[in-house]
């Protein structure tokens, strides 16, 4: 009951340097292979250990271990969306990972009291599995993506960003930017405080004209507002803007 990416001949897995494993399957009525969001979830960390490469020794970096297993996420329920269509039935679209398989390890659409997985930097803060925390980064990529408010808002109204309402810019849009951060701007030694930053970088990069002043406004403030969402922004939104305009 278990997939994963082989990174390194030294870790455990069998099979060949930079490949896909899947385990075989003992509880769970599917194997892990019926599910894209896991398996390009497992790629992901191929993609990520040739551009950021965040740091696995917590005496390097803190949250490297949160972060990798985040911008998996990330890449898995990207690549699922743009892959199968919306729906609750197998091989459909939907903000869990792994469904596919039976039964979701976590999800970022709603917070139904499972446990097990973080949608906020102070949710469930006694767990320190870097699966679980890194959930939240996930909860940003759908904030961003579809719009509205962190669910775990409805449990614990009182967290920070929980008046934060975040504008939808669309599953491109989102996709974009985070894979640029992770791609341009993070590297080993990148902390979860961060990112709301090279994010509002990214979505200007992507998305100003600067000869007609267009200074990527709206993909600026939502980016930062879904970090907000997740309590990963404790400085006040500033806007890049162009250096000149006609």
């Amino acid at each position: 009951d278990n997939a994963y990416f082989k990174w390194s001949n030294t870790d455990p897995y069998v099979g060949p340097l930079n490949s896909v494993g899947v385990s075989r399957k003992s509880a769970r009525p599917y194997l892990y292979s019926s599910c894209l969001d896991v398996i390009a979830h497992e790629w992901g960390h191929g993609v990520i250990t040739t551009s950021a490469n965040f740091s696995l020794d917590p005496q390097v970096n803190e949250d490297g271990a949160q972060l990798h297993e985040g911008f998996a996420d990330v890449i898995g329920h990207a690549t699922e969306w743009y892959r199968q269509p919306a729906g609750t039935t197998c091989e459909k679209a939907e903000w869990k990972m792994g469904e596919d398989n039976g039964t979701a390890t976590r999800r970022v659409d709603t917070d139904d009291g499972a446990g097990g997985y973080a949608l906020h930097c102070d949710d469930d803060p006694s767990n320190p599995g870097s699966h679980a925390r890194g959930n939240a980064l996930a909860a940003a990529f759908r904030l961003l993506d579809v719009g509205g408010q962190n669910p775990v808002c409805t449990r614990l109204p009182g967290l920070s960003g929980c008046s934060t309402t975040v504008g939808a810019l669309g599953l491109t849009k989102s996709s974009k930017i985070l894979f640029r951060v992770l791609t341009v701007y993070a590297v080993s030694t990148t902390g979860w405080d961060e990112l709301v930053d090279m994010a509002v970088v990214s979505a200007f990069d992507l998305y100003s004209h600067c000869v007609s002043c267009s200074e990527a406004v709206l993909e600026q403030q939502r980016s930062y507002d879904a970090f907000k969402a997740i309590g990963y922004a404790s400085n006040p939104f500033v806007q890049e803007e162009c250096i000149s305009c006609p």
